[in-house]
């Protein structure tokens, strides 16, 4: 069951911190929300402040006692594309909101953030649902500036809850339990430092857990030393598990630490660096900007669409290309809709010998390819590199396609999950996996060739754009869709009709443009 959307309201208390809402649907005061918090205070005006703290209370019918004051907001403030500049920091009492109404919807994983004209943030947050739900489902459908942005909090799950969940599917999809897993392997970026973190929440007594790290392309590397120990006859049954929980870390976005260097290491951020493909790309390949600018909403249109029909995706509504084309700027031309949101969520797969899998489930996947490519890093100070592909990720890909006896990915793989973390990477991954020769992707994503119902489809589940981020799962969760879509039980307006030719591919990067990590595998429904 949906959420109520919020609808904002000019507030009726006077003050700097006047704030109210209501909903579409007759008032918050049905909705089993479990906590709410005003950030921030206004030390000249404790009596606003008082004054809309009793005032959301009483419209959500909550004991003010409950609230909290004062606590941080995290995430990024998305303003409407018609309030310009944004201000430096939420928090600042003499900020003032221009007519009409702001919010914060970059907060998957957090709380939602809350805005009326002249006030300061309101968060509020729902735990009516079964963790397996609250971790994947779209809490509230936020209007007010048209963008159709969504968020979806998790902040009252732990990431041992969110390891409990994905693992308990898992075991019960397979019949077995925790005791049956000979051996686990555990991904995570920056949610725990060790095999611990994952056998501290499913209690396992004296298994080998080993914790991996390898940027976004963690998950899949969790799935890859489970893969290769019962290849290697080292295990029959080993687990691999992946979760991220960082929404309410206290910083935006992932908070990595680098060890010192020599001083040629990048210093500018994942949008900023990925931001310089678009244009490389388009001077290259003589694609005018307002041609480019379609391609790139395309994508994005097309990720959404896909999430939107996806019950455990982040963000699950749709957008227009209008929307994309005229989101807030994040770095140089890329748009709040052109960026994968950070997210939290787990994914967890459990493997076997292949003469085994069908003691397990009638309806196995099998791994026909791995492959694994690290980059030298050479790229930034490389006078030839010119951001328009990502050597790493065709070398992983020929070397998966050699192993599976592929010759000819756009017709023999039935889909494709790829690592979008901003738009113009899916534009280039498209060449450099070998679906379009170089300096045509472009065209075929404007001709719909890889949306759901083309030729090859992309990111049937919304991808990273909009299924979301979570780093130590992503890999995983690809591998989740191949599931779903090689044993024909994804939903039926997201199935996809290209299952006969039998083979499905995952994608994962890590690092940027100039230095990367990249995986490949190539899964199918047939064993052999």
């Amino acid at each position: 069951m949906s959420a109520p959307a919020l609808a904002f309201v000019r507030p009726p208390v006077d003050g700097p911190c006047g704030a109210a809402f209501t909903t579409r649907t007759g008032g918050l005061s049905a909705g089993p929300y479990a906590a709410l918090n005003l950030a921030g205070t206004v030390a000249d005006a404790p009596d606003a402040v008082r004054a809309n703290r009793e005032l959301v209370c009483a419209g959500l019918a909550i004991d003010a006692d409950r609230v909290r004051v004062g606590t941080q907001v995290h995430g990024t403030l998305v303003q409407p594309a018609r309030d310009a500049p944004r201000p430096g920091g939420f928090l600042d009492p003499a900020y003032r909101w221009p007519e009409g109404d702001g919010l914060i919807s970059d907060q998957p994983g957090a709380a939602i953030g809350v805005f009326g004209a002249d006030c300061l943030p309101v968060l509020l947050w729902r735990r009516d649902r079964p963790l397996v739900e609250r971790a994947r489902e779209v809490a509230f459908d936020l209007v007010g500036d048209g963008s159709g942005l969504t968020a979806h909090p998790l902040l009252e799950a732990e990431v041992d809850d969110l390891i409990v969940d994905a693992s308990t599917e898992a075991f019960t999809s397979a019949g077995i339990g925790k005791d049956d897993v000979d051996a686990y392997w555990f991904g995570t970026a920056q949610s725990g430092m060790s095999g611990i973190t994952l056998a501290r929440p499913l209690q396992l007594a004296n298994k080998p857990v080993t914790r991996v790290e390898n940027y976004c392309t963690t998950g899949s590397e969790a799935l890859r030393g489970a893969v290769y120990a019962v290849a290697s006859g080292a295990y029959d049954v080993a687990m691999a598990v992946g979760a991220e929980k960082v929404k309410d870390s206290g910083y935006q976005g992932l908070n990595a630490m680098n060890p010192p260097g020599d001083g040629t290491a990048r210093t500018l951020t994942a949008a900023a660096m990925f931001s310089m493909v678009a244009p490389a790309y388009a001077q290259k390949y003589g694609v005018d900007e307002e041609t480019m600018a379609e391609v790139l909403a395309s994508i994005a249109v097309k990720n959404h669409a896909n999430g939107a029909k996806n019950p455990r995706a982040q963000f699950r509504r749709e957008i227009t290309k209008e929307a994309a084309r005229s989101s807030p700027r994040v770095a140089g031309s890329l748009g709040v809709f052109d960026c994968a949101g950070v997210a939290d969520g787990a994914a967890a797969a459990i493997v076997v010998r292949a003469e085994d899998a069908p003691n397990y489930t009638a309806k196995p996947l099998y791994i026909k390819a791995l492959s694994f490519a690290a980059g030298s890093g050479s790229g930034l100070i490389d006078p030839g590199y010119d951001y328009t592909h990502f050597p790493e990720c065709e070398a992983a890909a020929a070397d998966a396609y050699a192993q599976a006896g592929i010759t000819d990915p756009r017709r023999q793989l039935a889909m494709a999950e790829v690592h979008d973390c901003f738009t113009p990477t899916e534009l280039v991954l498209m060449e450099d996996l070998g679906f379009a020769p170089r300096g045509t992707a472009w065209k075929e994503v404007l001709a719909g060739t890889f949306a759901l119902d083309g030729d090859l489809p992309v990111n049937p589940d919304g991808g990273l754009k909009s299924f979301g981020h979570p780093v130590g799962a992503s890999g995983l969760r690809m591998f989740f869709e191949c599931w779903l879509q090689m044993r024909r039980e994804a939903p039926a307006e997201r199935q996809i009709g290209t299952v006969d030719r039998g083979l499905a591919m995952t994608h994962n990067l890590g690092g940027y443009p100039g230095e990367m990590v990249s995986f490949v595998s190539v899964v199918g429904a047939e064993l052999g």
